[in-house]
């Protein structure tokens, strides 16, 4: 099925970005923010899951600037969108909601709870692949960490975490957005991984139903 999905390269901020999509829209539409080192592909499963429920999935190889999912909005000329996001994808998902809650219906994200920064990765083993991507030379493979783990498994317990919320995050100090525990909804995979598995599909397209009316807001305002 993955067929389905277009391919097309938008002129975003002095870049031809690459932007796969798929479905007609007929109830919104959703953007699919990957982690790193990722592309768009990681999302296949759930575009076409969203376009089979009625949503128009759009997923770029993106950046992971909040400047670049606003203009890939006004490019396709999608006035709000529910905006998902896992790992890194998930820092640009939750400030384009604080940036642009007139554009945002909706946040998904799978792993990380929204945090204003500053990011730190000095408490991270050496050979964590974050570590190594900014080093020079040539990537290898890393050693296999001593408890047995795969190296590339998140250093996190709640893996499996995947949390949404429909209203933009304010700027805590916090990691666990203080006062909005009544928009948020936290669920736990317990064979998630780095990688998206296709038991989110279920939550997430759940999501998207439960917010019909906020979206459908929107729409109005086309």
């Amino acid at each position: 099925m993955a067929h389905q999905i277009e391919h097309t390269h938008l002129p975003i901020r002095g870049l031809n970005l690459h932007t796969a999509q798929v479905g007609q829209g007929e109830l919104g539409t959703v953007v699919f923010l990957h982690g790193f080192p990722e592309i768009w592909y990681s999302w296949r499963h759930q575009m076409l899951a969203a376009a089979s429920a009625g949503y128009r999935a759009i997923a770029p190889d993106c950046r992971g600037y909040v400047a670049d999912v606003l203009a890939i909005l006004h490019a396709l000329t999608v006035p709000a969108a529910f905006v998902v996001g896992k790992d890194f994808g998930t820092i640009p998902a939750y400030h384009v909601a604080f940036r642009r809650p007139d554009r945002t219906r909706g946040v998904a994200c799978l792993g990380i709870f929204f945090s204003p920064g500053p990011w730190s990765f000095d408490a991270m083993p050496e050979g964590y692949y974050i570590l190594r991507w900014q080093g020079g030379g040539r990537l290898r493979p890393a050693r296999r960490p001593a408890s047995g783990a795969h190296h590339l498994r998140p250093l996190r317990q709640t893996s499996g975490e995947w949390a949404a919320r429909t209203t933009p995050p304010s700027l805590p100090g916090s990691r666990m957005m203080p006062g909005a525990e009544q928009d948020l909804k936290t669920a736990f995979i317990p064979e998630g991984s780095h990688f998206v598995p296709e038991q989110v599909n279920e939550l997430l397209l759940g999501f998207f139903k439960d917010h019909a009316v906020a979206a459908n807001m929107y729409e109005s305002m086309k």
